[in-house]
């Protein structure tokens, strides 16, 4: 036992000769770097210390030393620096092991016990994998949201002003105009649903995706107040919208709806019909009405221009919901026409969508009490070559 304490300080003291052998080493790199030799004194002695044993590998310690010579310490000269009775002993070998891991056990804890530490009181968030969505505007819990998790910030005030019906004076109406030559209709067969069919016997049923009258007005765009009431908070309305599937079609085919407005989808025909939103920010739903007469209540949470609906069993019905924030919006109908009544005066920018054509923007200032036309002109979008 007293022979195994005898080669442990042994072993740690030779880590501590390797360890001042490097030190010798950096301080006589060190005054190369700054330009000059070192005196006399200095070099004698640092050759002396760095002589006493040439090996690389014992500049690293005593253990990876005895290692790398197998056991012998090839010192200066060929000589071997210890005496036999300081050459290892390989039976002992495992005294030799515990006392190196002794030793790296407690630099370790050395080491960890230094390390800085984040204060206590800092919590640490997980990454969010996706882009960050804002999902709650205007008051309420502000929430920002990623694929697998949530930061609730806080109850955010709700900084709008409230709707004063008294200040709406003024007024913007205009005309949605088809330029160009108009497109045929694509022709609708709806022999697969024989209720549907016995309804469209003889008659030219065709797609509503494109409706021109013969002035050139363009039917079924949807014009609203796209920016310029952010700072006013409007009352949802307390009439429903409907959407009806009539004639094996959605009537109407286009149309507005303020965000949590109540909407009745009803079913006015003797044949099953599937409604299917088809939304990127709204939640979508996905239900059939097998009878006539079924209604069923729906709304839309978010902001989104434009959510397509659609009937999964009869192809050819489709219709748009423009869910916005604002009471201004209106669909042109046969004639082209829109008119956005009881608006406070102001800038805004109007927008105007048609399902073929996309969208468009104009700002317009009108003044208390006055009322300001515009037009937005839409023509067939020219298909790139190649």
């Amino acid at each position: 036992m007293a022979d195994d304490d005898e080669h442990a300080d042994h072993d740690e003291q030779e880590v501590q000769d390797g360890v001042h052998d490097l030190a010798v080493d950096r301080r006589h790199l060190g005054s190369l770097r700054q330009g000059h030799e070192p005196n006399g004194d200095e070099h004698a002695r640092g050759h002396e210390e760095h002589s006493q044993c040439a090996c690389p590998e014992r500049r690293l310690g005593t253990l990876v030393h005895r290692v790398s010579t197998g056991g012998q310490g090839v010192c200066s000269g060929g000589a071997d620096r210890r005496s036999k009775s300081d050459a290892p002993n390989f039976s002992n070998w495992s005294t030799h092991m515990n006392s190196a891991w002794r030793f790296l056990i407690v630099l370790s804890f050395g080491l960890a016990f230094l390390a800085p530490r984040e204060p206590a009181s800092r919590t640490s968030v997980p990454p969010l994998t996706n882009a960050l969505a804002v999902t709650s505007l205007g008051g309420g819990v502000f929430t920002i949201d990623g694929s697998n998790s949530a930061i609730e910030v806080g109850n955010i005030p709700d900084l709008r002003i409230d709707w004063d019906p008294a200040t709406g004076t003024a007024t913007l109406k205009g005309v949605a105009r088809f330029k160009g030559k108009v497109p045929k209709q694509r022709k609708i067969n709806p022999d697969s649903d024989p209720v549907c069919a016995k309804m469209h016997e003889g008659s030219d049923f065709r797609s509503e995706a494109v409706l021109v009258n013969k002035d050139g007005m363009l039917r079924n765009v949807f014009v609203w107040i796209s920016k310029g009431l952010e700072s006013t908070k409007f009352p949802v309305p307390d009439e429903a919208v409907t959407l009806d599937q009539k004639g094996c079609r959605f009537e109407p085919h286009v149309q507005g709806v303020m965000v949590k407005q109540k909407i009745f989808a009803v079913n006015s025909d003797a044949t099953t019909h599937n409604l299917h939103a088809m939304g990127r920010l709204n939640e979508n739903f996905n239900f059939t009405q097998s009878t006539k007469g079924a209604k069923k209540a729906l709304t839309f949470e978010r902001k989104e221009t434009m959510v397509f609906v659609k009937c999964d069993i009869h192809p050819w019905m489709g219709a748009y919901f423009g869910v916005v924030t604002n009471p201004f919006h209106t669909t042109t109908g046969a004639d082209g026409a829109f008119e956005l009544k009881n608006l406070p005066p102001g800038t805004y920018t109007v927008s105007a969508w048609h399902e073929k054509y996309g969208i468009q923007k104009k700002e317009v200032t009108v003044g208390d009490g006055k009322t300001e036309e515009i037009e937005f002109s839409f023509k067939k979008r020219r298909r790139r070559k190649g």
